[in-house]
């Protein structure tokens, strides 16, 4: 059993497989058709955050990974909170939401550690969709 006891650590931890596991979603050509799906929505938004082949959201995160991982974790609560935490920024990461000039200076350093939308935005770009591949962390 893995012995994580600070949620921050389960934070890591899920972006470093979620990091992964989308890099090989992109470099594999059987799972990039998966994927594919998620990166056709004509815009993204919101609504983009979840549209996924039932393969990829459901099988693969919710039956298998997720489970996997809460149940080899010492500490559940940690991890299921760092999970919902990582749900949370990936539905930020889809939005549109563009802080005020006057903000520029934190979106700079949030963009130092976190993906932002404007990052998540460019991995969208069709022609460039070879890198930006973590969840929340740079």
């Amino acid at each position: 059993m893995l012995t994580i006891h600070l949620p921050f650590l389960n934070f890591i931890l899920i972006d470093f497989l979620y990091y992964w596991q989308h890099r090989s979603f992109h470099a594999v050509s059987m799972l990039w058709n998966l994927h594919l799906c998620h990166h056709s929505a004509p815009r993204v938004d919101i609504w983009s955050t979840s549209r996924n082949n039932l393969c990829v959201n459901f099988l693969f995160v919710y039956l298998l990974l997720n489970p996997l991982l809460g149940y080899c974790c010492d500490n559940q609560n940690g991890f299921f909170a760092a999970a919902m935490i990582t749900a949370s920024l990936d539905i930020w990461r889809h939005t549109q939401i563009k802080l005020p000039n006057a903000a520029k200076n934190i979106s700079k350093l949030i963009g130092i550690f976190f993906v932002t939308p404007a990052m998540h935005r460019s991995h969208h770009n069709m022609a460039v969709t070879s890198h930006n591949f973590g969840a929340n962390l740079i």
